[in-house]
């Protein structure tokens, strides 16, 4: 699979820049700005005011109606003389619905630096997947990036809910890497009623401060598991390191590993970095990026249906590799300049401290499947020995049966020939039988009629010349004179027919 780096940012947030087209056509980094270039990942029907004006309204009417309740009240208090001012408009003041333009330019002070800033009235983050070279080679293509930022957006709402997505914008048509804007309103409501409310400084029922409403999503401060240099646990990366997560199971299932670090190339004019020296934060870069790519290659090598010896010890020397690695960096110190310019040491992730055990466990978990595998390879082989003699005494058996069915074919035939001979014979056997059957059918029919010719020839009588008489049959016996013969044949037809017309 592609490896691709993954950016997650802060950014300030233009609303014009994310969706507005014929503003993005005039910008210089831009080409072919259109709806196809530029894609709304959620529906852009309304603008940011719009939309926020319409988050805030409940709470607005809920506040006004508190503050017409508060005042009818007084003025009851008045009219029954437990009062002796009259209510005032000014101390029940009504919110507009225009929360946006009302508080466009709130400010606050910064507890940390002492001074005044604006508060933003809804967050940006610049979602990154690779660079422009990964974008140009084909490490990842536009279909991979738009299917991936669509996941992105499903876990987003997921795991954080009381963020309300404004905008939600790709934008193709930067040469550079592929990113996503997304503009979002954090809204939490406040469990305290409104009458304790106005008595602790007023405001709506809901909150709109970022930490104040990952905090009351359950999240907790943490440490950033990209960055190369100490930090605060602070609830922003909190949430980053959640969309890091969401965003590397995103990834593995469309076929991309995630490579934690900004890019393989430092950018001095936009990295957050630019106290710590090009030379160690190109070294970390690369060690961190390498260590991945080991990782990666052990995690390629077990999901192959087949393995064998060599891989085995490859994928282990990767693994060795890391491991070595993570023990170099965490021993490593580095230095930089604080805020005072002053020269400090520190360890190379040490607020990884969570990424290195996670994959210290992987290692144990990688060499101890590895170890399994290679016992299971010592099984198979000697199964396969097993079974090769198995196929090599059935290759025999089969040569044998080859044989004796060569031979049984040559005795089909024999037998075939002999069958056809003695078919021969049985048909003229049957033949010859036919024959007979007939003959001897002729045989009784003249039987039968020899016997009633007897019966008739014996039963009548014939006048001879010397007045004589005989039976016929003793005429035919005897042997008569050729006239006699012809007298009794004359008799013989006589009687015949007296026979037929008696009957």
């Amino acid at each position: 699979m592609n490896e691709v780096s993954v950016t997650i940012t802060a950014g300030e947030g233009c609303e014009e820049h994310n969706h507005g087209l014929e503003y993005r056509s005039k910008l210089e980094h831009t080409h072919d700005t259109g709806k196809d270039t530029v894609i709304e990942l959620v529906p852009y029907e309304k603008s940011y005011k719009e939309q926020i004006n319409e988050l805030m309204k409940p709470y607005i009417k809920e506040r006004n109606d508190y503050t017409l309740k508060r005042k009818a009240a007084a003025w009851d208090r008045y009219n029954s003389g437990q009062i002796k001012t009259k209510p005032r408009n000014r101390d029940y003041p009504l919110i507009g619905n225009d929360y946006y333009t009302q508080h466009l330019h709130d400010q606050m002070r910064n507890p940390k630096t002492n001074k005044m800033e604006q508060i933003k009235m809804f967050r940006s983050l610049i979602i990154g997947l690779g660079d422009k070279s990964d974008r140009e080679n084909g490490k990842i293509t536009k279909e991979q990036a738009l299917h991936i930022f669509n996941e992105f957006l499903v876990k987003f709402k997921e795991d954080f809910p009381y963020f309300h997505i404004l905008g939600a914008t790709v934008h193709l048509d930067e040469s550079g890497f592929y990113h996503m804007h997304l503009d979002f309103k954090p809204i939490y409501e406040r469990a305290e009623d409104m009458e304790y409310i106005q008595k602790h400084g007023g405001g709506l029922r809901c909150g709109t401060g970022l930490d104040e409403t990952l905090a009351r999503m359950g999240y907790n401060p943490e440490q950033s598991i990209i960055n190369e240099r100490d930090k605060v646990p602070i609830l922003f990366n909190a949430m980053r390191n959640k969309m890091y997560k969401n965003m590397e199971t995103i990834m593995n299932e469309n076929g991309l590993y995630l490579m934690y670090g900004a890019t393989s190339i430092k950018e001095p004019e936009k990295d957050a970095s630019v106290n710590m020296p090009l030379s160690q934060w190109q070294d970390t870069k690369d060690k961190t990026l390498e260590m991945q790519h080991n990782m990666n290659v052990a995690k390629d090598f077990l999901k192959q249906d087949t393995v064998d010896e060599k891989n085995i010890v490859y994928a282990y020397e990767r693994l060795e590799n890391v491991s070595s690695q993570l023990t170099e960096m965490e021993n490593s110190p580095k230095s930089r300049l604080n805020k005072n310019k002053i020269v400090v040491e520190y360890h190379v992730f040490d607020q990884l401290t969570t990424f290195i055990h996670e994959l210290k466990s992987m290692i144990g978990a990688l060499l101890k499947r590895i170890k399994l595998m290679s016992d299971k390879i010592d099984s198979l082989k000697d199964e396969n020995k097993t079974l090769n003699n198995k196929l090599d005494s059935t290759k025999n058996e089969l040569v044998q049966y080859k044989n004796d069915n060569k031979l049984l074919k040559i005795r089909l035939d024999d037998v075939k020939e002999q069958n056809s001979v003695l078919q021969t014979k049985v048909n003229d056997h049957n033949h010859s039988m036919l024959t007979m059957s007939k003959k001897l059918n002729k045989s009784e029919a003249r039987n039968i009629a020899l016997t009633r010719f007897v019966k008739e020839t014996t039963r009548n009588q014939i006048h001879l010349k010397n007045g004589q008489s005989i039976t016929v049959y003793d005429a035919i016996i005897n042997r008569l004179s050729p006239e006699d013969k012809t007298r009794v044949r004359k008799t013989m037809d006589l009687e015949g027919n007296k026979n037929s017309q008696n009957r």
